[in-house]
């Protein structure tokens, strides 16, 4: 039997053997359930861990020191107040948890799996990211198994920086995090194809193919920077979605027609025909 296949690898101007998932640091944390880079500074993921009110992103153990004795096993989902942090380990009124395994916002339970302790790092990061999606497309997000890797673990023959796969056996996100200075911009891009290629798995238009955005794509294809943009609409309709996540403000100052067909595509009953 043959598969639809859809593949979408990202080129960005900016540039396998998996950890177990859900449960080995949650005897020190855990390791949930992986475009082409130029010059790449690393940023270290630990400075976007959550301060204050965090959520456990999975069973979660709180321990009396870093890498001590368990005292309780928090639920997924579950809120905590982080006071600090001593290296990746967040300071709690109870003891300490690992904080790579904590996010800023919490919804709901996502497939991730990382090929190294250091790619798991950015685990709650990714699932901060997915809780601000827009309702509408965070399921068909959600469907996909993702994958936390190095640029060079990513399975499409070069090397890249992100990639989305999807077929009728499997969907998969493959988001490289070790390295990079902006994995919000590879995720939401990356979600974005996703978004795309589930409509078409589906039999439904795609996003990108609406008559709103090719209107859209065709008034404003050049404005947004990068080579994105200039190849294909599918393209244009990723980038765009990370600047609608990302930026609003810059799209309704540079593509303002882009940012409207977002609008009515996620918040239709805000933005009425």
């Amino acid at each position: 039997m043959q598969h639809k296949k859809l593949w979408a690898a990202a080129f960005l101007a900016i540039g396998t053997a998996m950890v177990p998932a859900a449960s080995a640091i949650a005897g020190a944390g855990i390791f949930p359930s992986p475009i082409i880079s130029a010059e790449i500074s690393s940023t270290d993921v630990a400075e976007t861990y959550p301060e204050g009110n965090a959520y456990a992103v999975c069973r979660l153990n709180i321990r009396d020191t870093p890498e001590g004795n368990v005292l309780r096993t928090m639920d997924q989902g579950e809120q905590v107040k982080v006071k600090g942090y001593e290296g990746d380990w967040a300071i709690l009124d109870e003891g300490y948890c690992y904080g790579a395994y904590l996010a800023d916002a919490w919804t709901k339970e996502l497939s991730i799996e990382s090929t190294s302790q250091e790619c798991a790092r950015y685990t709650g990061y990714i699932y901060g990211l997915f809780a601000d999606l827009p309702e509408l497309c965070a399921d068909e997000v959600a469907d996909y198994d993702i994958y936390l890797c190095k640029a060079d673990e990513i399975p499409v023959g070069e090397t890249v920086i992100g990639l989305t796969h999807t077929n009728e056996l499997k969907k998969e996100m493959w988001v490289a995090v070790e390295g990079q200075e902006d994995v919000q911009h590879i995720f939401y891009h990356e979600a974005g194809h996703a978004v795309d290629q589930s409509h078409i798995l589906e039999g439904k238009t795609a996003p990108s193919g609406t008559e709103d955005f090719i209107k859209a794509y065709d008034a404003e294809k050049e404005i947004i920077p990068g080579t994105h943009g200039l190849l294909e609409r599918e393209e244009y309709f990723a980038e765009a979605f990370f600047r609608y996540m990302a930026e609003p403000e810059k799209m309704e100052q540079k593509c303002p027609a882009t940012l409207r067909a977002l609008d009515k595509m996620f918040y239709p009953d805000e933005n009425p025909q």
